[in-house]
């Protein structure tokens, strides 16, 4: 029997491959976090055949998987309404803050256990003084070499490459 685990992800831009890859990953039992920039509908590279973020979005909200996305600088709210810059959920009794990283400092970050952002476009788990900071990376746009993205499981946080 599969554990529940959360798949976290960050700045996909839009671009469906990538969210292809994760979508094929994703179990009943898990609970899907998107730490902004998914659709990128600010600045999208409408030229490149692979920027879908309408077919993102359809199958998005068709996820019957618990799910949490905020939104991204590169993110037009009105794309996607109804989140928000910053999300606070519980898994496995932890506290997590949710947030692209761009601007947001908001108050539940500070009791958080872990805190996930995204923007940098590079993968990092870096434990602070009570907390844990976690940023899964870039699938489509890599700025440290690292293509993938972050799993939280079994009272573990571990990164997943897709490189090949």
């Amino acid at each position: 029997i599969s554990m529940p685990r959360v798949i976290i992800i960050a700045d996909i831009h839009g671009f469906y491959p990538a969210w292809q890859a994760i979508a094929a990953i994703l179990r009943p039992e898990d609970t899907l976090a998107v730490a902004g920039d998914f659709f990128d509908t600010r600045y999208g590279d409408q030229a490149d055949n692979t920027y879908q973020p309408e077919l993102i979005r359809d199958a998005f909200n068709h996820l019957s998987i618990p799910k949490y996305y905020v939104y991204g600088n590169c993110d037009e709210p009105a794309f996607c309404p109804g989140h928000d810059y910053g999300e606070t959920f519980t898994f496995e009794g932890k506290k997590i803050f949710l947030t692209h990283g761009h601007f947001c400092s908001c108050p539940e970050e500070e009791a958080a256990d872990i805190r996930i952002e995204g923007h940098t476009h590079k993968a990092l788990i870096k434990r602070r003084e009570k907390s844990i900071l976690l940023n899964p990376g870039s699938i489509p746009l890599p700025r440290n070499g690292f293509r993938g993205y972050a799993v939280i499981e079994n009272q573990k946080i571990r990164l997943v490459s897709l490189n090949p």
